[in-house]
């Protein structure tokens, strides 16, 4: 899962422990928030599972288009 390798990686950089906790916590409640959004979707008629997954699509690449906008400034 990628969170558990964020996870690690988080607990390998020098920061202060309640940043790690902090950033932990983040990141499970992000991937929970992720797996719950799917899990609703799938829930809903097959008719508009296509339109909510695209839109969610959307929302997605929309913070990965910000990461790695970030990431080019570095």
């Amino acid at each position: 899962m990628a969170a558990d390798s964020l996870k690690t990686l988080v607990y390998t950089i020098a920061m202060s422990v309640d940043d790690k906790v902090v950033l932990e916590d983040m990141i499970n409640k992000f991937s929970q928030e992720l797996d719950t959004m799917l899990e609703i979707i799938n829930d809903i008629s097959k008719g508009h599972q296509r339109e909510l997954l695209r839109g969610y699509k959307t929302l997605l690449q929309s913070s990965i288009n910000a990461v790695n906008r970030r990431l080019a400034n570095l």
